[in-house]
Parts: C-alpha cells; structure tokens; sequence
C-alpha cells in the first residue's frame, strides 16, 4: 500500500499537528495519560462502565473500565476522547440522530488519534503483508479490530484521490474546486448550534 496520495482530512491534520508539536512521534509515545492532559482531559481508571462527563469550559474526564484488556481499553479510550474535545449536549438528552451522528464522529476521530498516518508511514514496507494489521496491533497495542478498520479507511482514502485524480485529467480546463474545510473549533461551534436547534423542536413538540 503506497501512502504518497493519502491526504489527510482537517481533523487529522490538527490532531497530527498537536501530537507532533507535543513530541509525539512513533506509538510508544501514545501513552494515554500523557494524551489526556494534552486535550485538557484527565484519565481515570474504575470498576465500571467507560465513558466520558466534561463541561463545556470547564472540567473533562474519561473513565475506563479497569477490567478492560490494555488493547482494549486504548481503543475505548481514543473513542471516549473525542466526546470532550469536540462535542456539547449530553447524550442521553439528544435527539437520537444527533446522539448517532456524535459516535460516527468519535469513531472517526478514535481512528484518527490511535493510529496517526504519520505513525503508519514508518510502516509502510509492512502495509502488503498479509500479516499487516497483526504488526499494526502489536506496534500500536490496539485490537486487531480497529487496526483493520483504519488501513480499510486509509485504502478508501486512496482509492478516493485516485479516482479524483483520474477525473481531474478528463477535465483539465476548469478551474480547481475550492474546498471549504472547517477547524476543529468550528465544528464543535456547528454541533452545538444543532444541540440548542434540537433543544428548541423538543420544546416546540412538547408545546403542541
């Protein structure tokens, strides 16, 4: 698998960008505790459900079910991560849609910060190995699971700069598409836009 025309989304720009700026480089340095505090999170492990409860300003806590396996455990953890970083509105309380809509989010997200391309491209000999995502799990400690997910995501990645290039070459007289791409900070704004709309139908429907 060549990684040269992976082009990663903004998210996974801005996330690649704190890691680096953080000194984080290779997976041993994806200690979770250590990224917790770098999205202003802390970390707190209990005999429990997993799950995350933060405030908007204020605090941010993911609690991990201790009897977790470590791999797995990891993968529940990036998941849980994105909540804080990037949405508003408890779930319970959202409309089912929205509620589903915040967990392909964080699923994206969990994809993004457990495994970053810039991680993988040090393993990019290994990639067409029909042993690759066992090496993937092994490097980054992550389920096998989740490690096939991301090379699935980063092939469709691929494929789709490729059938874009293709295009781009049947059309060479018009003028390049501006993409428009919003900043982790704006989309929390956006979803929590959607929290206060949800909020106000609920009221309105209760009103009826």
């Amino acid at each position: 698998m060549i990684l040269e025309g992976y082009r990663p989304c903004e998210l996974e720009q801005w996330i690649n960008s704190r890691y680096i700026h953080s000194g984080i480089r290779t997976p041993g340095d994806l200690d979770l505790e250590w990224v917790a505090q770098l999205f202003g999170a802390d970390l707190v492990f209990y005999m429990g459900p997993s799950f995350a409860d933060w405030r908007e300003g204020g605090y941010s806590v993911i609690f991990l079910d201790q009897r977790l396996a470590y791999d797995e455990a990891r993968s529940v953890f990036f998941h849980e991560l994105c909540h804080p970083v990037r949405h508003v509105g408890s779930q319970p309380e959202l409309p089912r849609l929205f509620a589903e809509l915040q967990e392909i989010q964080a699923g994206l997200f969990q994809l993004y910060a457990a495994m970053p391309i810039y991680m993988i491209e040090d393993y990019a000999e290994h990639l067409e190995e029909a042993h690759a995502a066992q090496i993937l799990a092994h490097a980054f400690r992550l389920p096998r699971e989740l490690v096939e997910r991301r090379l699935q995501q980063i092939a469709a990645r691929l494929r789709k700069g490729e059938g874009e290039a293709k295009l781009a070459k049947t059309l060479p007289d018009l003028p390049a598409a501006r993409i428009i791409s919003h900043s982790p900070e704006t989309l929390k704004l956006l979803n929590k836009l959607l929290w206060i709309s949800a909020q106000k139908g609920r009221k309105v429907q209760r009103g009826l």
